[in-house]
């Protein structure tokens, strides 16, 4: 085992006491990397969810396609079959806002307890002190 670098050295155990009780830790050599965000940049990262851009991309879009098709409406004049389309397609578009509005708006409420979650574990509060 001595030449061997795969096989970690004995290390020190260390033992810390937090709030749900003992917690032994074994010191392993490793490379770690920390990041030690704002609370700002965190609250940024936490509302940018995959989830919520995909829906928040789509809104955008039926928004943009309500107000299109309404003003189709409001300013060509159609003969009864393509007003009927293009009504149908509003409606569609309308009703494909609201429903990426509400999704959206259900991520968003997600992350954000999520978030509130996060800064009040008791690693965070023990490393702010």
């Amino acid at each position: 085992m001595g030449n061997n670098p795969v096989s970690p050295s004995p290390s020190p155990e260390q033992q810390i006491r937090v709030a749900s009780g003992d917690l032994t830790v074994q010191l392993m050599p490793t490379s770690i990397k920390i990041y030690f965000l704002t609370e700002e940049r965190l609250e940024i990262v936490s509302s940018l969810a995959v989830g919520n851009a995909v829906y928040l991309g789509i809104l955008g879009i039926s928004v943009g396609l309500v107000v299109s098709f309404g003003i189709v409406l409001k300013t060509v004049t159609l003969n009864a079959a393509d007003t009927a389309l293009f009504g149908a397609l509003a409606l569609a578009s309308g009703f494909s806002t609201v429903i990426c509005g509400l999704m959206f708006g259900v991520g968003f409420r997600r992350s954000r307890r999520s978030l509130d979650q996060i800064k009040q574990s008791p690693i965070i509060k023990q490393l702010s002190q």
